[in-house]
């Protein structure tokens, strides 16, 4: 079985626009990416916050929302690595 981003390079823009960026097996069955608010932000412990090891560390420094619209930027435009801000 073919993967989803190669069954969409040969798509249409509309069929393109509507399902780039949406990945349900990251988002658990959801269809669209869910919309995180993420003003606090837990690290496992105080050495992981101190040399901000993990993905996220604060809601302005980006989120699964923000990078599933940077990965869907770079889906229909062919950039690489799209930066919010």
């Amino acid at each position: 079985m073919k993967d989803k981003d190669s069954l969409l390079q040969n798509a249409g823009i509309n069929t393109r626009l509507t399902h780039i960026g949406n990945d349900p097996f990251d988002y658990h069955g959801f269809i669209n990416p869910p919309v995180v608010h993420a003003s606090t932000v837990l690290f496992p412990n105080a050495r992981t916050m101190e040399t901000r090891s993990q993905k996220y560390t604060y809601g302005t420094r980006g989120t699964p929302t923000t990078d599933a619209l940077c990965e869907a930027i770079d889906a229909l435009e062919g950039s690489a690595g799209t930066i919010l801000v």
